[in-house]
């Protein structure tokens, strides 16, 4: 996942430290507190603001900012009202979503073990106890427009399944009649959305996928597409690759040709096809005008290339015995089809 500090930019971010406490500040103007707690409420929510090139404040939800005092090792740390220099800060990447806050002074935000309550003041080096984790908390609301590169689409496995929903119709007359066998075949699919990009999102049960473009799947000439609009609700799955299952109906109309006093049945077969296709989006956050770019693969399964087969006729088990004469030019094989329809 990307770690651009510019992805946490004027958003409610959480600042963890090393020991697993987060950066805490307390109400009151110039010389407040800061300290550490254990959990992450109201005080320990922040706003990193860009103020150049290089240099960011950090804002806390009282609209006080993180100040470092000069000097060395043990160096103060507190809130002020306003940001001049001792208020500003360089956030420098460690590796691994962690990263160090360097001060105006030269110095480093250090973060004390224990619990709450817990000491943070300046170092002059990054070991351990100087490196943080910057997590967002703000409540994402929407993910919008949401795109897929179906050009970019590729096909990671692909299968038969047969013998899928058999049925039957059965002719009682004395003559060969063409029949209409109404097959309905549904079918589990799972797909999910896997994020490659941008800031993770932490969806709730109950957000809001607009979507507006569907999911993607395989057409009868074998090209990927994307199916009807849809707008749907969706919990944690988005983004996290965990699957969703989703039933699929596919229906035709098979003409048979019956004789007299038999029976014959159909049964469904198909490829499944695995592929993944890279998506774009726009996630929205509530109470905010702030946009942020996501991006990764949706991976899912597909049906296509659906052949309907059919069994040879079955004499009917009638109460009086009955000859039956099958013209022998009748030949019954495979009846192939691609004329079905999809429904989500």
């Amino acid at each position: 996942m990307t770690k651009a500090l510019d992805e946490y930019l004027d958003l409610s971010v959480s600042i963890k430290s090393s020991h697993g406490t987060y950066l805490r500040a307390h109400p009151g103007g110039e010389r407040s507190k800061v300290d550490l707690q254990t959990v992450v409420r109201e005080w320990e929510e922040f706003v990193i603001q860009k103020l150049d090139d290089k240099m960011y404040s950090i804002k806390s939800c009282h609209g006080t900012y993180l100040r470092a005092h000069p000097g060395g090792q043990g160096s103060r740390v507190d809130l002020q009202t306003k940001v001049d220099a001792w208020e500003k800060f360089v956030f420098e990447p460690m590796g691994d979503g962690w990263w160090s806050i360097k001060s105006w002074h030269r110095t480093y935000l250090r973060a004390h073990p224990g619990g709450t309550g817990s000491k943070v003041d300046l170092q002059n080096q990054v070991k351990a106890w100087e490196k943080f984790h910057i997590d967002v908390v703000h409540e994402v609301d929407r993910v919008v427009d949401l795109k897929y590169d179906i050009n970019s689409a590729r096909t990671l496995s692909t299968g038969t399944i047969e013998a899928v929903g058999s049925q039957t119709c059965s002719n009682k007359s004395d003559v060969e009649l063409t029949m209409t066998l109404n097959m309905q075949v549904q079918y589990n699919r799972k797909y999910s959305w896997i994020q490659k990009t941008g800031l993770k999102v932490d969806t709730k049960l109950g957000l809001k996928l607009d979507t507006r473009t569907g999911v993607p799947f395989i057409r009868d000439d074998g090209r990927v597409d994307v199916s009807t609009e849809v707008s749907r609700e969706i919990s944690s799955e988005f983004g996290s690759g965990k699957d969703v299952m989703e039933k699929v109906t596919f229906t035709a109309n098979l003409p048979l040709r019956v004789p007299p006093l038999c029976s014959m049945s159909a049964q469904a077969s198909f490829e499944e096809s695995v592929i993944e296709v890279p998506w774009t989006a726009n996630v929205l956050f509530v109470g905010s005008s702030v946009t942020r770019k996501i991006s990764g693969v949706w991976k899912g399964s597909c049906i296509h290339n659906v052949t309907y087969i059919t069994d040879l006729p079955v004499v009917l088990a009638l109460k009086k015995r009955v000859t039956l004469q099958l013209n022998q030019k009748s030949t019954f094989a495979f009846i192939r089809t691609n004329v079905f329809r999809i429904l989500f």
